[in-house]
């Protein structure tokens, strides 16, 4: 269970003595029943078990629950290997245990910098339902300017009005305003007319940050809510400046807010390029009971089966590992054979047009493998991760 960036967890501690960790030794076959009726509930395979480390101690004792698991597929030759995963929650996997870049970053003062727990309202988010414009295409940086509406009804600080009082100094900047008084398009429309190139809306309670809603619009800019301790912080510096990352690329598999609530399959493929041990990291959310979550390998031919399943251990092509010895540091070349030039690495390939980047994940590229590219093409550059 993750404990997160917005608060404490609430999952009991018991489950995770080993380094802070819950090593799983049979396959992800994982339920958050209905507590009244533990027994109804079981997905596809039969067996389940709770999700470690629940039911917390909270009083909703599975509900709003995030979950990480990370592994290491291994696998015996180079191939492509398909899964699946039965979720009736959101969740997001990817090659790597490295977690992206913050969406949202504090650069200065540097008494603040630092990473910002923000919660995106965007149009592109896989695992969220956003109604405005789209996170940047490549990394953002401006200051960060309150915002001073003009509604006679609300303060200054929350942006409400048919216009802020100080749109030339927010023109080009990120803008910053309170929740609450007026909705939240009405703060994202005044930003939007002054020249924001993005709005962070600070909380007005201590909850959680939410998911901002609105009526369908085309605002060219993101919204995002902070903390309310945050948006004080923020508000109590002079000269903060922000910094809005693009949306993480690379990743095999999405199930977002917009599905049914219901248990469905979702399929996903590893191109593998070279045998070995490849780190793999899943995050994913129980919204609310019943919730159910299994892992499956689904051979080209016959039926998917449970990931470690012990009764395919003698013919399964991928085993799960809970740890493994260190895997080499990614690396790359680049070797000319004949005419042609051939990038081989080992990781995932990323490439840009700029050595300044933004890099993303190449989706020709197998996972540590090799790659042929034309040398009269545009110039690339490439680099090699985890």
């Amino acid at each position: 269970m993750l404990a997160g960036s917005v608060g404490r967890s609430s999952a009991h501690s018991l489950a995770f003595e080993q380094d802070g960790f819950f090593y799983e030794e049979a396959a992800i076959n994982y339920a958050a029943p209905i507590p009244v009726l533990p027994e109804v509930y079981q997905g596809e395979w039969p067996g389940d078990v709770t999700f470690p480390g629940l039911p917390s101690f909270a009083s909703s004792a599975y509900d709003n629950t995030a979950v990480e698991i990370t592994t290491f597929l291994e696998v015996d030759k180079a191939d492509t290997y398909r899964f699946q995963l039965s979720a009736d929650s959101i969740f997001k996997i990817e090659v790597g245990h490295q977690p992206p870049e913050a969406l949202v970053s504090v650069l200065a003062p540097a008494d603040v910098a630092g990473p910002l727990p923000a919660v995106p309202s965007v149009r592109d988010d896989p695992s969220a339902v956003g109604v405005f414009g789209p996170l940047p295409s490549v990394p953002l940086e401006a200051d960060l300017v309150p915002a001073l509406g003009t509604a006679t009804n609300a303060t200054p600080a929350q942006g409400c009005g048919d216009r802020l009082a100080n749109a030339e100094a927010v023109a080009g900047h990120i803008v910053l305003v309170d929740r609450g008084a007026c909705s939240f398009l009405e703060k994202v429309l005044n930003a939007a007319a002054a020249g924001a190139i993005a709005v962070v809306v600070a909380n007005d309670r201590p909850d959680h940050p939410i998911i901002m809603g609105g009526l369908p619009n085309e605002l060219p800019i993101p919204a995002f809510m902070i903390r309310q301790t945050d948006g004080k912080r923020l508000r109590s510096s002079s000269d903060v400046r922000l910094r809005l990352a693009p949306p993480q690329k690379g990743w095999l598999a999405t199930r977002s807010r917009t599905s049914t609530q219901e248990t469905s399959a979702t399929s996903f493929e590893i191109q593998v390029g070279t045998p070995g041990r490849i780190p793999v990291r899943l995050i994913t959310q129980i919204l609310s009971t019943p919730a159910n979550l299994e892992w499956m390998v689904a051979p080209s031919e016959g039926p998917p089966y449970l990931l470690n399943d012990p009764a395919m251990a003698a013919t399964s092509p991928v085993r799960a590992y809970a740890q493994s010895a260190d895997p080499p540091p990614p690396s790359i070349d680049i070797r000319r054979e004949g005419p042609a030039l051939t990038v081989r690495y080992l990781g995932v390939l990323q490439s840009s047009p700029s050595s300044d980047g933004p890099f993303t994940d190449e989706p020709r590229a197998p996972v540590s493998g090799f790659l042929p590219i034309d040398p009269s093409g545009p110039t690339r550059f490439f680099r090699a991760r985890w």
